[in-house]
């Protein structure tokens, strides 16, 4: 299970995270600071390695 750090720290802009999975292009890490969409609202965008 992804720990949703945005819940607690909703500011946080980096972190680090363990690569759980990899198929394609979808990739499932150990935590992150990513909303996904919800009840209408935009997810978040971003970046892993830079």
């Amino acid at each position: 299970m992804v720990e949703k750090v945005f819940w607690t720290s909703p500011y946080l802009t980096e972190l680090e995270a363990i690569v759980q999975t990899v198929k394609d292009n979808e990739i499932t890490v150990n935590r992150t600071i990513f909303y996904a969409l919800s009840g209408g609202q935009e997810s978040d965008a971003g970046t892993i390695g830079g």
